[in-house]
């Protein structure tokens, strides 16, 4: 079979808006432009089903009754059935509680890949799990940490755990400033200033206390650095978005500390930075962290789950103690001293973004996963 006959069904039926949704949007339009033929299931209302819009491909919605959804089940089944799809690719583990049944019956042939975007403390062994996951011929991991994870965690053998990092679109953060002294403009900064920023939902796990506190004490000693954040509210925790807002308020940053609310293209207002801090408890991946070294950004980030797998200490980026202001701080102030470091740091980056996180190898590889599985699964 051609790969231009293949039909992907990509499914991600979560409401937020984070790494592992832009990412499956981002492969399915990835895939449709090798020559696929990609139908996209999302929930009703997503910020995924917004964004999919944009794209040439067959988008199919719809509001959740629970796990385990009879009516969910019974319209996936008949579209899988009537437009004689290849392989259903999921990127959130709870669609797994309707796509199993949907592909009992006459879907039998069809394969499921599960793609893990972060990792869990709770084992998935019991029985209910086992017979999930039975159904499930791969699962992607986006980072060698969650490949273990889910070997230790789930009922999966380990030659079925494929590691396959994510990407980021090399054209788009391609290194150059464009839209830099617009967004400078916008915001007030003054265009010599240093610009030191965050980029992640506004939760407090992102590192948004440090990352404040950091900023109030450089700006209790610089005149030259502002800070900007950017990032809106996860869905149903409007109320924590808002208290961190406010904690930044308290301490009086002098008009120099930025919040920018949700931003759907993040890519200007990376090139208004100098300096990509990421401050985060835990992380998974951080797929902002291959977008800001992509875009040649120096990166200062906690050392955290799968972090080190991007950001190489000292290399492309300065890795530091989670939870600690005061080693945050000081490696921000090394770095900003030291504009030759900084360069040198954000030139690297830029290299391992190109060399390991870019899209064409994503998606080759990816494309060879789906042919395996598919002619695996009908010599069964």
């Amino acid at each position: 079979m051609g790969k231009e006959a293949l039909h992907i069904f990509q499914v991600c039926c979560s409401q937020s808006w984070g790494g592992m949704e832009m990412v499956a949007v981002q492969l399915a339009n990835k895939l449709k432009s090798e020559g696929m033929r990609i139908s996209f299931l999302a929930a009703q209302g997503s910020m995924s089903e917004s964004m999919l819009r944009n794209f040439p491909i067959t988008l199919l919605t719809k509001s959740s009754h629970g796990y385990i959804d009879p009516r969910r089940i019974k319209m996936v089944h008949q579209w899988i059935q009537k437009e004689d799809v290849d392989l259903v690719h999921t990127h959130f583990s709870k669609d797994l509680w309707f796509l199993v049944p949907a592909l009992s019956g006459n879907n039998t042939h069809v394969p499921l890949v599960l793609t893990k975007h972060v990792g869990t403390m709770k084992s998935k062994k019991d029985l209910l799990h086992r017979f999930i996951y039975r159904r499930v011929d791969a699962v992607v991991s986006i980072s060698k940490l969650i490949q273990w994870n889910v070997i230790q965690t789930h009922p999966v053998q380990a030659d079925k755990v494929k590691y396959i990092p994510n990407g980021v679109d090399l054209d788009v953060y391609d290194g150059h400033k464009t839209g830099r002294e617009q967004i400078r403009r916008s915001f007030s900064i003054p265009s010599d200033a240093l610009v030191v920023g965050i980029v992640g939902r506004l939760q407090w796990w992102k590192g948004y206390r440090e990352f404040i506190q950091m900023a109030e004490r450089l700006i209790r000693t610089r005149s030259d650095v502002w800070f900007l954040a950017v990032g809106g509210a996860t869905v149903g925790e409007e109320k924590e978005a808002e208290d961190i807002q406010n904690y930044a308020r308290s301490l009086h940053l002098n008009g120099r500390f930025i919040f920018s609310g949700f931003q759907k293209d993040v890519k200007p207002f990376l090139a208004a930075m100098d300096l990509f801090v990421y401050p985060a408890y835990a992380e998974a991946f951080g797929l902002v962290l291959v977008e800001a070294m992509a875009m040649a950004l120096p990166v200062v980030s906690t050392h955290c789950d799968g972090v080190p797998e991007i950001v190489v200490d000292g290399e492309t980026g300065k890795l530091v103690l989670p939870r600690n202001t005061e080693v945050l701080t000081t490696a921000v102030v090394e770095l900003l001293n030291s504009p030759h470091k900084m360069k040198a740091l954000g030139r690297a980056g830029r290299i391992r973004a190109v060399n390991v996180f870019n899209w064409h190898r994503i998606v080759s590889e990816t494309l060879l996963l789906y042919h395996h599985l598919i002619e695996k699964r009908r010599t069964l």
